[in-house]
């Protein structure tokens, strides 16, 4: 069965993160420093006033110490070997502090030879209004089991931070049963109204990591209202992208879910737990619901990672729910392209959920037959509806190996195998069936759904868009809420009926 990951948090209280806003005699009044620009560069002094780019400070916590709402701090091209702390919050009155790149240039946090005990190379702990924009952040590796290297840690409560245009590669843990993480962001907090919200995790890159039982970018517990659109998340060794709930971040348990969210147009390959000693053989998703509830996943390209797209619970008697997969491409996973349910019998479930109008090409790559869809443990009143769904070479479109499977809808769907419809193959409730009208009849399954080629323009590249003679175009059910564009962005309708994947012909 499919063997999905742990994850784990890191308390502020671990960090060590304080607030302040005044420094005492002889040090900054942040106050007065709102809205100011502040430089940073390897050849400064943290003695400068640090308001001139001829006089700049030589360290990011320096400027984090004294810029208040509004600022503005430039960090010039170079090698920053510290950890930075956000020391003060923007606010909505005077705007954002901005850490920032100086303009062409490329500062880089490296935290080579730091300690990596439970923190993180940038932290923002109880803060609001924050960004991080253009910079590199690299090689922070723990030293015994129990360090959590962390590349960028936002936790506790907050609103508007955004991390944007950065890259985070090489945190690493070695150990078997450690962690480490790219982007972080754990909701804390026990309140509805005071927790993590309106988080922008936009065009950064995600890579290299080695990752333990975490994962590289992670949504987890009180986080609601959340966007993480525009990222490369590539060549890590567990998860890429992954929302979470029921873990006990948040000491509220019904708050405890991240919720709220869009993750779109991201590009996710290549994130495999083969080889991570934490785990024996593949199970890591590119994107990942872990009991998240109310997120719209859609127009992401997910392939070469073990599963493309998973959706469920770890913890039993808890469920992800509200979850919309719409107009993504998932191909060449090396297990299924999208799993729902939990991975035994042990864990929780998948509940309301939505597949609509994904390209689902060619997954299960090593003959494991999970198939291109594979539903798990415990799937209810679930949607799968307009997908375009083609088989690899074991020819196992739908696999379904447990008997808890219980309102699911599954019609309107091309489906294909090069080996024909009397070869395809089809597993529902534990029982398998050899050609697709032997399926239908037997399982009330897809009963307007087609089996036929549907001309992608190539298999090699692959190009998946439809050409004009396909069968799909026009086959779909104009549902309301395949959202209002195709993979491309094009309009998700045209020639009054939608078609059977994530493109749109035209």
């Amino acid at each position: 069965m499919i063997l999905t990951m742990k994850k784990v948090f890191v308390g502020a209280l671990a960090l060590g993160l304080l607030s302040c806003t005044w420094f005492g005699a002889g040090k900054w009044n942040t106050a007065a420093a709102a809205s100011a620009i502040y430089y940073v560069s390897p050849n400064g002094n943290d003695g400068n006033l640090g308001t001139s780019v001829d006089a700049p400070f030589r360290t990011i916590q320096k400027a984090a110490d004294v810029a208040g709402a509004g600022s503005t701090i430039l960090v010039r091209g170079g090698i920053y070997n510290e950890s930075v702390t956000v020391t003060n919050s923007g606010s909505s009155l005077n705007g954002y502090i901005t850490f920032q790149n100086y303009a062409g240039e490329t500062p880089v946090i490296d935290g080579t030879n730091l300690p990596a005990s439970n923190t993180g190379l940038f932290n923002i702990a109880n803060k609001s209004y924050i960004r991080l924009q253009g910079f590199e952040i690299r090689n922070f590796r723990a030293g015994v089991v129990s360090d959590i290297p962390i590349g960028v840690h936002i936790e506790g409560t907050g609103q508007y931070i955004e991390i944007l245009n950065n890259y985070v590669h090489h945190i690493e843990t070695g150990f078997q049963g450690g962690n480490a993480l790219g982007i972080a962001v754990f909701g804390t907090s026990s309140d509805s109204v005071n927790n993590l919200n309106h988080i922008v995790i936009d065009h950064n890159e995600v890579a290299n990591l080695k990752l333990g039982l975490s994962e590289a970018v992670s949504i987890n517990g009180n986080v609601d209202t959340f966007q993480v659109t525009n990222n490369k998340v590539h060549d890590n060794n567990n998860i890429g992208i992954v929302m979470i709930g029921f873990e006990g971040v948040s000491p509220d348990s019904t708050l405890d879910q991240a919720r709220n969210g869009t993750v779109v147009t991201n590009v996710v390959y290549n994130n495999s737990s083969n080889g991570n000693s934490s785990y024996t053989g593949y199970s890591a998703g590119g994107i990942y619901v872990d009991g998240g509830k109310d997120i719209v996943i859609e127009r992401n390209d997910t392939h070469d990672n073990d599963i493309g797209i998973e959706v469920t619970s770890e913890h039993a008697g808890h469920y992800a729910s509200g979850v919309t997969v719409r107009n993504n491409l998932i191909y060449r996973n090396i297990m299924s392209g999208i799993t729902l349910g939990g991975y035994d019998q042990y864990r929780g479930y998948t509940q309301n959920c939505f597949f609509l109008n994904n390209t689902i090409f060619s997954n299960d790559t090593l003959a494991m037959n999970y198939g291109q869809i594979t539903f798990n443990y415990n799937t209810q009143n679930n949607t799968v509806q307009n997908n375009l769904i083609y088989g690899s070479a074991t020819n196992v479109l739908i696999s379904n190996p447990f008997t808890e499977n219980a309102g699911n809808v599954l019609d309107s769907n091309l489906y294909f195998t090069t080996s024909g419809d009397q070869a395809g193959l089809w597993q529902w409730k534990n029982v398998s069936y050899t050609g697709f009208a032997n399926y239908k009849s037997a399982t009330g399954n897809d009963s307007h759904s087609i089996f036929a080629d549907p001309k992608f323009m190539n298999l090699t590249t692959p190009d998946l868009h439809l050409q004009s003679v396909s069968l799909a175009i026009n086959a779909g059910q104009n549902l309301p809420n395949i959202g209002d564009t195709d993979y491309d962005g094009n309009a998700r309708i045209q020639g009054g009926i939608v078609d059977i994947g994530a493109f749109e012909a035209r």
